[in-house]
């Protein structure tokens, strides 16, 4: 009798869905996505990677090159190329900040370490995250019941991808975007009661639990209460493993990583809010910045405590308001938690959709569409630089605004089950 091997199984299954009738959506949809794809790496490589952080991209590469090649630790070792090596690859300033994250948060740049050529590692990671704003519009509109066209998914992921918070982050080369994708795939496979496929990619969302530490904490929490607890034991599990896992490269780097983050602080909690912001702005000093986020913490508890958790759509306002609220916490010196911006837009959105007259649904999407990407472009272009930090955080502030206004307005819809179900025509 014939042994079956995996390779086997792999070309039974390869040839059954390219000659299978009922998978020819799914063969065209794969096929679009691809040339996209392509075409994405080579305009990101010819045009876009002048604008990326090329220092930021190095450094991760070097980095995962030290961690399964080398033999210091990548949270003492300062990279320190030849200025000759940088100026052939294009990068003038290389300004690197102690690393803090677990170790296996690497495992994302790994593949990318293998191309030679920088510039096309480069391009091929830029494309990647830009293909991840699709299947993060995807994965959230299965969350909530909601189908799009092909060509008006590929539009919005579009439009998304323009947006000056989630340009930001992938010109910046962060893991911002997986793992927001990670964190929604949780939750997915958690509404679909798949709870250990659920906890394994939570934990493995946990690779950065600084930015996103509120909605991760909500997600937790939510959690227990509606009695998923299988998928936080597998969350701690699958953390674990990880942590063990890289243990084989690196035996010392959970105390490195602990004598960083404790013994070296200068982000809050590890701080306090006055020093983090008096570290970026010098010239803001007052004890009554310590406030602050105490008050975003009773307005979380608040809400939690005031708000239904049975439907999973009150569960998302809960996270949608985590992902609003955090940036206000660590936004000031860094673009990465804005990232969960994307999260609160396409939940509100989508809410819109179904329920406001259209007249209010065309206003909503031009506004959205002037300041995400009409304004910051138009600054950029008029004054031929990049967005300065003060930009930004106009800009942040008045959409943090924004984004309340809208989750607030949609509260009544998620929180009472009938509006829930029901269109409402004229609200």
């Amino acid at each position: 009798m014939k042994r079956v091997t995996m390779l086997d199984e792999i070309r039974k299954i390869t040839k059954f869905l390219i000659h299978e009738p009922r998978y020819i959506g799914l063969r065209r949809k794969i096929l679009v996505i691809l040339a996209i794809f392509i075409a994405l790496i080579f305009t990101n490589r010819f045009l876009v990677i002048q604008a990326a952080d090329k220092g930021a991209f190095y450094i991760s590469l070097e980095r995962v090159k030290e961690i399964f090649w080398g033999s210091a630790s990548v949270y003492s070792k300062e990279i320190a190329p030849a200025a000759t090596e940088l100026s052939k690859l294009g990068i003038k300033n290389l300004t690197q900040e102690v690393f803090k994250l677990p170790l296996f948060a690497m495992i994302f740049y790994l593949p990318f370490s293998f191309i030679r050529d920088f510039n096309w590692a480069l391009a091929l990671w830029l494309a990647a995250n830009e293909i991840i704003c699709y299947f993060i519009l995807s994965v959230f509109l299965t969350i909530i019941e909601k189908k799009l066209e092909d060509i008006y998914m590929a539009a919005a992921a579009g439009l998304m991808a323009l947006a000056y918070f989630v340009t930001a982050n992938i010109l910046s080369t962060n893991l911002s975007l997986i793992q927001l994708l990670l964190i929604l795939l949780a939750f997915q496979k958690a509404k679909d009661n798949q709870f250990i496929f659920s906890g394994i990619l939570l934990g493995l969302a946990f690779f950065n639990p600084y930015e996103f530490f509120i909605p991760l904490a909500i997600f937790f929490m939510l959690n227990i209460y509606n009695g998923r607890g299988l998928v936080n034991g597998w969350m701690l599990i699958s953390s674990t493993l990880f942590v063990l896992a890289f243990v084989i490269f690196d035996p010392r780097w959970l105390l490195e990583l602990l004598k960083v983050v404790l013994l070296k602080p200068d982000f809050y909690p590890f701080i306090s809010f006055n020093q983090y912001i008096q570290n970026i702005y010098p010239e803001v000093n007052t004890r009554l910045l310590d406030l602050f986020p105490i008050l975003i913490l009773v307005w979380i508890v608040i809400e939690w405590l005031r708000t239904p958790k049975e439907y999973y759509l009150q569960e998302l306002w809960l996270l949608a308001l985590g992902f609003t609220l955090t940036p206000l916490l660590n936004m000031w010196d860094k673009t990465y938690a804005l990232t969960g911006y994307a999260f609160v837009l396409i939940f509100t959105t989508a809410l819109w959709i179904d329920r406001a007259p259209s007249k209010f649904r065309t206003f909503s999407f031009a506004v959205n569409i002037l300041l995400l990407i009409v304004l910051p472009a138009g600054q950029m272009l008029i004054r031929h630089r990049a967005l300065a930090p003060a930009d930004f955080l106009v800009y942040n502030l008045v959409f943090t605004l924004i984004l309340l206004m809208n989750l607030y307005w949609v509260r009544l819809w998620v929180i009472n089950p009938y509006y829930s179900v029901n269109k409402l025509d004229g609200i």
